[in-house]
Parts: structure tokens; C-alpha cells; sequence
């Protein structure tokens, strides 16, 4: 009854989580995290082992299932093993049981139905007995949460399957074992459509490499801190020295009895750490006994008269192995992942301005490495970008698991507080910016003070002095340790930006995913000027229509391509008018699911609301998402909506008219934090009704929205595309200008 449950929706579009949340109810045992952006099954693992905050942990798949007995059948068995003291003769990771294989569609009841027998005979499992092999499924062991960590974690570039396997190597390669609690406790359910099944060629490749590496030599970067024993050596050269081991446990005894001393002399000769790959207990007692028997030439019915004479030799030799072989002294230290510099990009567009600077230290021998957040913040291009640029990465998980280090970390505005309070204090940080790009730091979220900034054809010679004068910085976790309480918060992105209960239309929205590449178009904000503009030259162009252009209708004399309401005033306070006016496809946020009827042409799109939670690491730091159909960012704009729509959409060039970025808060207005009422007519707007009187309007904060035009603009030019300002006059000047009369020719 004591556990806690860390259920990790890699990002899902099917509604499993809020399925999830919904069985699970109040119980205060069962915590929810959620992938912004899908990262695999490692990466999954991994946010759970994060996140975890019991000392030990096991993991389940969502098609595989235990027994009810499973975890206290476990926690029973490790235990047993500390209070036996079993852990003197081994360094234990954890315990495991056996799981039976079954068809996909086998329901718990119908398994154990089956079963007509759990308990079952294993045995330790360590490196050399295992032979290099997956010893068993992910969900069978349970481990010391802390040995894991220490392992940095399941390997996140293992998208094929394997990854179970690579950590039990890499965790046993470093001198622990398995102990078997001798109990069927799971079911691994049989896909019709598993990883093996979809990829064979892959997971097959991927097998090789481990099994390879098995074989060689151990990597240094592999050997864990504290390890009781490193197998440093390939894996033949302890199956031999093993066997040998055994062998001379039997003529070491027959001798014995010719030579009192033979035995001690031969023991003492045992090599250093063998306690790592030889049980005396289980692998040589057979030795042992069939060592005794021949050096006193009795027969099966004179041993079994002396049976107790007889175990208490046995025991005894045993007992002199178990001495002989004691585990050596941990290895205090190990080596560590430490790189020279540490890029921590937070778009694409920041990848790109890197590059040239990692390239340049990557040239002149220095170990650089990426280190992406998209898992939390969501998918910016990141991690496309790192490899079309062919950089080294690692995900915010395997970086904050294997406790990396640097000398030197490079940012870029805007980056988050995730980013900002990953990088230690005390270390050397270089912000890169762009001169013919400047980028303002937002208001809320300062920045860190501690840092030099220099130019993209500078970042490189100023790192590398870094370099050349600084201590390794052990990059942080902002969540790995709670303050108090008993569970670690999870990610906010994950828990609290977006609502688990309402699920985008993902398949509906993905259909049209680059379906205008090449293709131009107009995003008609409602500013005033508007008024000055002839929206008939548009009838052919594709359109973006926003909010209250219901109002132009008449005017216009055509409907847009697209209509996206964002703002919760609009869409509650002229719901009508919404719900009658049209477009080819209308686009709102999932949280207007009840307000609006679904219709064909009606798409609900996931809106993340990071930018305006204070708690949020987010709070008013601009993101710009690749995948809509997943989500998009609220920017303090419904044309950051627009931009991100239409960057997914293919749009090639992408023009703005109508936004004027300019406002006044009329005297008479009754304001209430952010929330404005009107008591006149809008003079913000083509048309005095839009946000006139009795109605309510938020604060602009153009500030705020400036931010997230500037990243909208280089999200495009990273793509080699473009966004033109063709409004009639205004003050926005972000985008290059353009003559809205001269784009039709």
C-alpha cells in the first residue's frame, strides 16, 4: 500500500491520460507527468526516474501488467537480502521476478486463470552469468532507485528497443547483481505490432552493438561512481576465469586433504574481485562437493550417513571461498561525461545561430554537446535542427541523469528558467546574440546575470578561453530534488500548461501538415488600418481571419481559408456571431470544445498557456511550436497563434497586414487587473463595436507580444522562409516592410 505511482504519457493523442486521471480519482498515491513533445520510451522511463521519490523503483509499459503480489512479493525479497547481510558477498542492484509471455488481448483475470504455478526456481543473475544477454523484460526487476540514476538512466538514442538490455549490462558491467525472488509476478503481453516486430533490422542492429560491447573492453565513460567492481576486461575473459575458478575449487579440496596448506595457498590465489562474477554459495558448492567426494572415495550411501558431517565441510570450504573472494574496495570516483561547452538552444532558430561556434570548438578538438528540452517545453525543431547540422546531443533527461559536466555553457535569448537554473552557479555562460536581430529579454523572467555575451563569429574564441581557464560545472536539475513533500513535482509544462481532459483533433489537424508548401499568405489582423486597406484584392489568396472580422464581413465579400478565435472574451461574449460566420476551416483552442459544435470544417487544436502562468518556467518567455497538431504557444497574441499555424501549415511567405501594434486605454475604462471594461466605443479595432462598450478586453502588453514576433521571425528565416509586415502605416517593425498594393503586381 505504500508506493507511489508516476504514470509518464509520452505525449499521447488518444485521451489515455485523462482515461488515466479518471481511474486513479483522489488517490494521492498516483502522479501524472506528460511529454510535451513524444520522446520514446527511454525518455519515458527516464521522466519517471527523475520524478521518483522513493528509494526503490520499477517500471511497467502500458500494454504489460503484474500480478497483485508483484511489488510486495519484491520489497519482501530485498529485504530479505539486507537483513540476511546476503549483500556482503555481492553488490546487489535490486531483485527481480519472472514474467510469463501471453497473447496482446489477455486480460489479468484470464492470466492468472492460467497459471497454475507461480512459484519458480532462478538464480542470481550477474554480467558474466548472463553472457552479455537481456537477462529479463524492463518490468521484472526492482532496483535501488539511487544504482539506476547512477547508471544515467535508460539510453534515449535506443528507439528501436534494447534499452532494457543496455542498462542491465551497463548496471551489472559494473559489478552488481540480480537477486530472483523465485516468484512469477508479470505477464509481458505479445504485440501485434511491438517495436521487434515493426523494426527488425533496427532492434537487431541495435542488439549487435550491445552484445559487441559486451565482448571489448569496458568504456570509462560507462563506469558508474561507487561501482563495487568494474568488468574492465571483455566478457570471455571472466567466463574463462570462471570457469577456471570452479576447477580449481575441486582439486584445491582433493589436495587439501593430501596437503593442509594447498587449499589456503590456492584460495589466496583467486583473482581480485571475483566475489563480482562467482557465488560461492550457488556456482561452486557443486565443485566443492564433487571435490570432497573424490578426495574421500565414499559412496552415495556412506555420504548420506554422514550427511551433516558431511554439509559441515562443504559449508566450510565454501565459507574460505566466501573470504578468499570478498568484494574489493568501490571505485570512489569515476569518469565522468564532461565536456568542454555546453550549448542549451531553446528553437531551432537558436541551433542554427550556434552551429557555427560548436562546428568551430568541435574543429579544434574540443568535446562539445547539445543538450535539448524540448521533453518539457515542447517541440521547437531542436532536435531536427542538431542533426541537419550533424551536432552531438542529449536530452534534458540523460544530461541531468548522467550528471554531466562543463567548462563552458552558451545560451541564447529568450531561454527559459529551466535552462537558466540548469547551468550551476558559478559557471562560465556565454550569450550568443545577433546583432542584426536583437532579441529583448522579458520582463517577468530576468535573465542570469553572470554572463558574456558575444556575437555569433565571436561565441567560439570566447568559449575557448573559457575553456582553457575554468573548472567542470556539473550541469543541474531543478526538479530532480524536492524541497518537501513526499513526490517530486512533476514538469510543469507537462502537469499544468495544457489540460489532460480535452485532446486536440491531432489526426484531423496533422492531415494538413505542409499541405500549402511553397504557397503565400495573408494574416489579416483587425487593427484600424484595416479601414485603409482593399480586402478584395485578397478573394484568391489564402487568409487568416481572426476574432471579430465577423464585423467585415460585407465588406469583404469572401470567407477566409482560416478562422482562429483565441481570446476567451471574444469567444464567450460573441459566440453567435462565431458560430454563424465561416471559413474553409475554423480553428479554436480545446478549451471552447462546449462553446462551439464540432462540424467538418471545425478543428479544436491543444493551446499551451505557459507564457501567462507565473509558476510556469515559461512565464512570458516566447516559444513557437513545429507541431501544431500537438500544440501551439499562447504569445499575448492571437497572430502568434496565426504564425505558428501557418509555419505548420508550409506557408512559405507569410504576410501581415492590419496589425497596427499600437493601443490606448481609453480613460473612461474600468479596468481590473489585466481585465478592461469598455464604456465607449473601441478605438483599437476597424469597427467601434469590436471590444466597444459593456464589453471586456485584456491588456496587450505589446512588450510582451514583441517577444514573440521576434522568435516567430527567426523560426521562419531558420527555415528559409519569411514573415512581411504589409499593414498601411502602424508601429510594428519586427518583419521587414512591404507594399500591401505591390504584392498582387
Amino acid at each position: 500500500k505504500d508506493f507511489e505511482a508516476i504514470i509518464v504519457d509520452d505525449a499521447s493523442t488518444d485521451g489515455s491520460m485523462a482515461v488515466a486521471m479518471g481511474a486513479a480519482k483522489d488517490d494521492d498515491r498516483f502522479h501524472f507527468a506528460r511529454h510535451a513533445v513524444n520522446s520514446g520510451l527511454s525518455a519515458a522511463r527516464n521522466t519517471g526516474l527523475r520524478l521518483a521519490c522513493a528509494p526503490l523503483i520499477t517500471f511497467l509499459d502500458s500494454d504489460d501488467f503484474f500480478f497483485p503480489d508483484a511489488l510486495e512479493t519484491r520489497l519482501t525479497a530485498i529485504k530479505q537480502l539486507v537483513k540476511n547481510d546476503t549483500a556482503a558477498d555481492r553488490a546487489y542492484a535490486g531483485v527481480y521476478c519472472r514474467l510469463i509471455t501471453m497473447p496482446q488481448n489477455i486480460t489479468l483475470d484470464e492470466a492468472e486463470r492460467r497459471i497454475k504455478r507461480r512459484d519458480v526456481s532462478c538464480k542470481v543473475v550477474d554480467f558474466v552469468n548472463s553472457s552479455g544477454e537481456c537477462p529479463f523484460n524492463a518490468h521484472a526487476p526492482m532496483l535501488f532507485t539511487e544504482i539506476v540514476r547512477a547508471h544515467g538512466g535508460f539510453d534515449e538514442t535506443l528507439r528501436f528497443g534494447c534499452e532494457d538490455w543496455d542498462l542491465w549490462q551497463r548496471i551489472m558491467r559494473n559489478g552488481y547483481a540480480f537477486a530472483p525472488t523465485n516468484r512469477l509476478s508479470g505477464v509481458y503481453r505479445r504485440k501485434r505490432g511491438s517495436m521487434v516486430k515493426d523494426t527488425p533490422a533496427e532492434h537487431l542492429d541495435a542488439a549487435k552493438m550491445l552484445f559487441d560491447r559486451a565482448r571489448a573492453p569496458v568504456n570509462v565513460e560507462d563506469v558508474s561512481e561507487n561501482a563495487p567492481f568494474v568488468f574492465a576486461e571483455g566478457l570471455h575473459a571472466y567466463e574463462d576465469r570462471a570457469r577456471f575458478m570452479k576447477r580449481t575449487a575441486q582439486y584445491a579440496v582433493i589436495n587439501a586433504f593430501a596437503n593442509a596448506n594447498a587449499l589456503n595457498d590456492t584460495l589466496h590465489a583467486t583473482p581480485a574481485g571475483a566475489a563480482a562474477f562467482v557465488d560461492p554459495a550457488d556456482d561452486m558448492r557443486p565443485f566443492v562437493e564433487a571435490g570432497i567426494r573424490r578426495a574421500i572415495a565414499i559412496d552415495e550411501p556412506s555420504i548420506e550417513k554422514l550427511q551433516m558431517k558431511f554439509d559441515a565441510l562443504t559449508n566450510g570450504v565454501v565459507d574460505l571461498l566466501r573470504a578468499s573472494i570478498a568484494l574489493s574496495a568501490p571505485i570512489a570516483k569515476a569518469q565522468r561525461q564532461q565536456y568542454d561547452a555546453i550549448f542549451l538552444p531553446q528553437s531551432q532558430a537558436q541551433v542554427r545561430a550556434m552551429a557555427s561556434a560548436a562546428k568551430a570548438l568541435m574543429k579544434d578538438g574540443r568535446r562539445i554537446v547539445f543538450v535539448t528540452t524540448e521533453v518539457e517545453t515542447g517541440d521547437q525543431g531542436q532536435r531536427a535542427a542538431i542533426a541537419a547540422e550533424g551536432l552531438p546531443s542529449l536530452t534534458f533527461n540523460r544530461a541531468c541523469l548522467m550528471k554531466i559536466g562543463a567548462r563552458a555553457f552558451a545560451v541564447m535569448r529568450p531561454y527559459s528558467s529551466l535552462i537558466r537554473d540548469a547551468i550551476p552557479a558559478g559557471a562560465k555562460i556565454v550569450e550568443i546574440e545577433r546583432a542584426d536581430r536583437p532579441v529583448s529579454y522579458p520582463d517577468e523572467n530576468a535573465p542570469r546575470e553572470d554572463v558574456t555575451c558575444a556575437s555569433p563569429e565571436e561565441a567560439a574564441s570566447r568559449l575557448a578561453s573559457f575553456i582553457a581557464s575554468s573548472d567542470f560545472a556539473e550541469i543541474g536539475d531543478r526538479i530532480s530534488t524536492p524541497a518537501d513533500g513526499p513526490s517530486a513535482p512533476a514538469p510543469y509544462v507537462i502537469s499544468k500548461e495544457e489540460s489532460f481532459h480535452q485532446a486536440p483533433d491531432f489526426d484531423a489537424i496533422a492531415t494538413l501538415k505542409d499541405k500549402w508548401r511553397g504557397e503565400r499568405c495573408i494574416i489579416i489582423g483587425n487593427g484600424p488600418s484595416i479601414n485603409k486597406t482593399d480586402l478584395t484584392k485578397l478573394r484568391n489568396e489564402f487568409t487568416f481571419a481572426v476574432n471579430g472580422i465577423f464585423y467585415k464581413k460585407a465588406e469583404m465579400g469572401f470567407d477566409p481559408t482560416f478562422y482562429v478565435v483565441e481570446d476567451s472574451s471574444v469567444m464567450k461574449e460573441n459566440i453567435d456571431a462565431i458560430k454563424a460566420y465561416q471559413g474553409e476551416y475554423k480553428l479554436f483552442p480545446t478549451l471552447y470544445r462546449k462553446l462551439h459544435p464540432k462540424e467538418d470544417n471545425v478543428f479544436f487544436f491543444q493551446m499551451n498557456r505557459g507564457f501567462y502562468e507565473q509558476e510556469s518556467p515559461s512565464f512570458c518567455v516566447p516559444r513557437f511550436s513545429v507541431d501544431a497538431a500537438r500544440r501551439v504557444y499562447c504569445g499575448q497574441s492571437v497572430t502568434h497563434i496565426n504564425l505558428q499555424l501557418a509555419y505548420y501549415f508550409g506557408f512559405s511567405e507569410v504576410y501581415l497586414i492590419g496589425v497596427d501594434f499600437s493601443y490606448v486605454i481609453p480613460e473612461s475604462a474600468i479596468r481590473k487587473g489585466d481585465i478592461i471594461l469598455s464604456t465607449e466605443d473601441d478605438p483599437n479595432h476597424f469597427h467601434g463595436d469590436y471590444f466597444g462598450k459593456g464589453k471586456t478586453w485584456k491588456d496587450p502588453k505589446l512588450h510582451r507580444v514583441k517577444l514573440n514576433y521576434e522568435l516567430a521571425r527567426d523560426m521562419f528565416e531558420a527555415d528559409e522562409r519569411k514573415v512581411y509586415n504589409a499593414t498601411k502605416g502602424g508601429a510594428l517593425e519586427v518583419f521587414e516592410r512591404a507594399d500591401y498594393d505591390a504584392i498582387f503586381g
